[in-house]
């Protein structure tokens, strides 16, 4: 996994990668799958590839990552019962950055379809889908 990535961890077995990829074509980004692995991209935009991962390995993370959180707040509550995440993997962070309401839009496509929670792993940032 690369050093900068951000996760949304959720917990509906329902919802597959070809969920995400409709979700995420929605927000005008070019989606390519390459078997498990969903590539975004698009002219001037940084690139980064998507994949799903379940089970229990999956479940502990998101249970060490909610008892940082505090099991009492929303997200820790809300973690306690994930047992799947998207990772996604940003190829050039420094470019991400400078197009951050890119990345913004897909963490937020992903995390409005799935329900899930919003994790980065350059802060430790935790957040609920925007109820608005």
């Amino acid at each position: 996994m690369s050093a900068q990535h951000f996760a949304i961890y959720f917990s509906d077995p329902a919802f597959r990668l070809t969920d995400a990829e409709q979700a995420l074509g929605e927000i005008g980004v070019e989606v390519a799958r390459d078997g498990d692995i969903l590539q975004l991209s698009g002219e001037d935009l940084p690139r980064f590839a998507v994949r799903l991962l379940a089970g229990d390995s999956v479940a502990a993370q998101a249970r060490r990552l909610a008892e940082g959180a505090g099991r009492a707040t929303p997200e820790g509550e809300a973690l306690s019962r994930c047992d799947r995440c998207f990772i996604v993997e940003i190829e050039d962070f420094d470019e991400a950055l400078d197009e951050i309401n890119t990345m913004m839009e897909v963490q937020a496509a992903l995390q409005d379809a799935s329900g899930g929670v919003l994790f980065l792993s350059w802060n430790g940032h935790l957040s609920l889908p925007y109820a608005g």
